[in-house]
């Protein structure tokens, strides 16, 4: 969804050397590259770029230790260096750091910070990676907790990933269908391991074309890392457009790698190759995370057990939510049976349900056990199905 572009956005991956657990170094040379490249609106950086992505500065991520490579988000230094350098260059700069969490849980953290020097999104890893050679849960990272994490940059809504996230397609469908994003960025560290040939590029690619999106994947430079690369919407002819789209990469080296996000292009991608228009209702992905808008819900009840799901359109039933100042009614379905109330997490089970007066599926127990469950923040008075 182009919000307000009124032309093209210039974009920059910078794939840098990484200085292992040399904050200071990390910055300077991030400083110097975005300086020497003037004239572009959003520059990305790899992730963790502030500290380096290593063993041996996720080893330091023990809460006993009196000194730990963390920093909030807002306050940090890490945070106050790069609002100082976007004021300097007046444009958006996205960089990678471990996020004091609280309550000894460290994330790790892909920040933006507007032309202004503000600080305008903080996004956690939600998907951690123990294969291959990366161990992030075993040094005790903390997943993100599935906030999404989106922007916008000169009319344009850009979405954020990082690293193992491009493995999961569920959460680019929900950038680029529910959050209406036209690129989305993807802040890596993606080391030359086992699965490095056959999936990095490929994935990247994946995930461009079958939501429509522009994508950046921003890895280090060095034998290890390398391979950046900037992916349109299509890869190929495109009716409309006067030459095939095509994606860049780059080696090993160090260097930058930049992308365009074009209007025109999206719009003919998009009319050409219809995909989000054309998917099935029911496997549209759930509203982005932070919409409290009741009508953006979907819930569905099947025989005796009433669920709560995402994403899903039904017929024959009809469901009814009362919130304080909001009411809702909804299309359900009764075609199956699960075993309980859920919202969007696997696993999370919050309240069973029972039959009642010959197909009228009522939540069992308080109400509040099931606040959390349909909208974050959100008093649910009642939840009743009528046949």
């Amino acid at each position: 969804m182009l919000l307000a572009a009124t032309g093209p956005l210039r974009v920059l991956g910078l794939q840098v050397e990484l200085h292992a657990g040399q904050t200071e170094a990390n910055l300077a040379r991030a400083e110097a590259l975005i300086r020497a490249n003037p004239g572009h609106r959003l520059y990305v950086l790899p992730e963790l770029s502030s500290h380096g992505y290593c063993d041996e500065v996720l080893s330091q991520l023990d809460p006993t230790r009196p000194e730990r490579p963390a920093q909030d988000a807002e306050s940090g230094s890490v945070t106050a260096f790069f609002c100082r350098l976007a004021r300097d260059v007046d444009a958006h700069i996205s960089y990678g750091f471990l996020r004091d969490a609280g309550a000894g849980r460290t994330c790790i953290c892909q920040a933006v910070v507007d032309p202004r020097g503000q600080l305008v999104l903080a996004y956690d890893k939600m998907h951690l990676c123990d294969m291959g050679d990366c161990s992030e849960i075993a040094h005790g990272c903390s997943p993100g907790e599935g906030e999404l994490g989106v922007f916008e940059c000169d009319g344009v809504r850009v979405g954020v990933t990082i690293c193992y996230d491009l493995r999961f397609p569920e959460l680019y469908r929900a950038l680029a269908w529910d959050a209406g994003c036209d690129l989305i960025l993807h802040p890596a560290a993606f080391v030359r391991d086992a699965t490095f040939p056959m999936y990095h590029q490929q994935f990247v690619a994946t995930r461009a074309v079958e939501n429509g999106v522009y994508l950046l994947s921003v890895s280090y430079a060095g034998e290890r890392f390398g391979s950046s690369v900037a992916c349109p919407p299509w890869i190929g002819d495109v009716p409309g457009l006067a030459a095939p789209l095509a994606a860049a990469s780059l080696g090993t080296a160090e260097g930058v790698l930049p992308l365009v996000v074009e209007p025109r292009h999206l719009e003919a991608v998009r009319r050409a190759y219809p995909y989000r228009r054309d998917v099935h209702p029911r496997l549209r992905a759930p509203p982005a995370q932070g919409d409290r808008r009741m009508f953006g819900l979907r819930l569905y009840a099947f025989g005796w057990t009433l669920a709560m799901h995402p994403g899903r359109v039904a017929t024959s039933m009809t469901m009814t939510i009362c919130v304080p100042s909001i009411s809702a009614t909804v299309p359900v379905s009764t075609q199956h049976t699960p075993s309980a109330v859920e919202w969007g997490r696997p696993g999370a089970i919050v309240q069973h349900v029972s039959r009642v007066n010959n197909m009228r599926p009522v939540c069992n127990g308080a109400m509040h056990d099931v606040e959390a469950a349909i909208v974050e923040g959100t008093v649910v008075q009642q939840v009743v199905a009528d046949s």
